[in-house]
């Protein structure tokens, strides 16, 4: 059993995460500005995070998104996707992030495709949400609504 859930207080607890997923703890305080941090547990453990902001024309940017290190290539990391996917559609029509380029197969495999290249060597990568997407008709199914 999963549970997705938003952090409003005590976000501070989260910021080792954080820190791992962007490899240092330099720049969190602007990360987490203006955003919402998503926890994701299975079976009362909590797995992984994402931190998530939406511009208000429509877009939604992930800033960071991590899975302890033991759970990883469990299939964690999709199911946090997948559930904020479902989450946002709804307000917004797109999701942005950036990511090294060793995380584009992974950000690949959810729909993702390159939309460009920071200096720094970071990709741009976009992904369209739809209300009717495969992950929002699943919940619909889940919950006995017609998709």
């Amino acid at each position: 059993m999963y549970y997705l859930h938003p952090v409003r207080e005590d976000r501070e607890r989260y910021t080792d995460w954080l820190a791992e997923a962007n490899g240092s703890r330099e720049g969190i305080p602007d990360l987490m500005e203006n955003a919402v941090l998503y926890v994701i547990e299975i079976d009362g453990r909590e797995v992984g995070e994402a931190v998530v902001a939406e511009d208000g024309e429509g877009v939604c940017t992930l800033r960071s998104i991590c899975v302890t290190k033991e759970e990883r290539r469990k299939g964690n990391g999709s199911l946090l996707m997948e559930n904020l996917f479902f989450l946002f559609a709804p307000r917004c029509s797109l999701m942005r992030t950036e990511a090294a380029g060793d995380l584009e197969p992974f950000f690949g495999k959810l729909g993702f495709s390159r939309a460009g290249e920071r200096p720094s060597g970071d990709l741009v990568l976009e992904r369209a949400l739809k209300t009717g997407c495969a992950c929002c008709e699943k919940e619909k199914a889940a919950r006995g609504e017609d998709a």
